[in-house]
């Protein structure tokens, strides 16, 4: 609402408190937001700490965008065990593209059980 002026006069400011009250008291929804409003402040690195929260509080599209950005490395450390375990995540739930990104990690990243 305050982010886009709906109803009410555009306040970006008060729009980043919101989000961040929300995302702090725990509302994965307001934590993926947040780190959206991060990333098109170009604050990619406390998007990313937003985003693995959500994610790990089971939102599907934050366990893809994790995924995304571990594969990628875009704004963090790359890590291909960790993107297939978040892409798995999502895979599991269906999530668009999810098994396709999966199809592009190389098998030798995969961690394996000799059991």
């Amino acid at each position: 609402m305050f982010e886009e002026g709906i109803g009410v006069e555009a306040d970006p400011g008060r729009a980043l408190w919101l989000y961040l009250a929300a995302a702090q008291q725990g509302f994965a929804t307001a934590q993926a937001e947040l780190a959206r409003f991060y990333d098109e402040m170009g604050r990619h690195e406390q998007a990313h700490q937003w985003r693995m929260v959500a994610a790990e509080q089971g939102l599907v599209q934050a366990q893809y965008a994790v995924g995304h950005a571990l594969l990628r490395g875009e704004h963090c450390a790359q890590d291909l065990q960790a993107a297939h375990s978040w892409l798995s995540a999502a895979a599991e739930h269906d999530y668009p593209n999810a098994r396709e990104l999966l199809a592009t990690i190389p098998m030798s990243n995969y961690a394996t059980d000799p059991d």
